[in-house]
């Protein structure tokens, strides 16, 4: 299962759903810029998931996969609980 879903493609759309977030709430009270921080690590993973995939396609053991794989886990969850706690200041009324 972790094999369809740690290619390129969907790791660079699982980037794309953060910064969609990102972009639907920096409007709202939200302090969305948390959410670029899995957006990032996404396209990190997808970068070096193509790189590997066209310039090292015969390395077998990918020590990499799982560092990267372990920094999307922590980083979703605090991106996350970030956004939601962190609330910009209101207004002050004149």
């Amino acid at each position: 299962m972790i094999e369809v879903l740690y290619q390129p493609l969907p790791l660079v759309l699982g980037g794309f759903i953060f910064v969609a977030l990102f972009l639907a709430l920096r409007r709202t009270r939200l302090r969305s810029e948390h959410l670029l921080a899995p957006a990032v690590s996404w396209f990190l993973a997808a970068l070096d998931e193509w790189y590997m995939l066209t310039y090292e396609p015969q390395i077998n053991i990918r020590i990499d996969a799982l560092l990267f794989m372990a920094a999307i886990v922590i980083v979703i969850p605090v991106g996350i609980l970030l956004t939601v706690l962190h609330r910009r200041p209101s207004p002050l009324p004149s």
